[in-house]
């Protein structure tokens, strides 16, 4: 369930980012911004918000958009995975080899 803290989090973030920058760049803010929130402080949270800041910046139909979604289909397969048996090779199958990988969480991590 998203709360009142997840939205303004989202908007918070999404306020900081900007067309001029590059993807790459706007995912640095994003990452920056949300993981130095002093209203939402569960690192999940404060990923799943900069993540859904990037979103609503870059919007469906977007090649960046598409870059998240699927990145994330695939953070979210891993997740489950101690839980739930992952078919890998069906998750594969529906990956579009054309998008370059975002490294949300890559970056994530290395955010200050």
């Amino acid at each position: 369930m998203t709360s009142n803290s997840d939205i303004i989090l989202i908007s918070d973030v999404k306020d900081k980012l900007k067309k001029e920058n590059t993807f790459e760049e706007n995912i640095k803010v994003a990452m920056h911004e949300a993981k130095n929130n002093w209203l939402v402080v569960d690192p999940n949270d404060q990923f799943r918000g900069a993540v859904g800041a990037l979103g609503l910046f870059y919007g469906e139909g977007t090649e960046e958009f598409e870059r998240i979604k699927q990145e994330m289909k695939v953070l979210n397969s891993l997740s489950v995975m101690g839980s739930i048996p992952v078919d890998f090779q069906a998750l594969s199958d529906n990956l579009d080899t054309n998008l370059k990988p975002c490294e949300l969480r890559k970056i994530w991590d290395e955010a200050k």
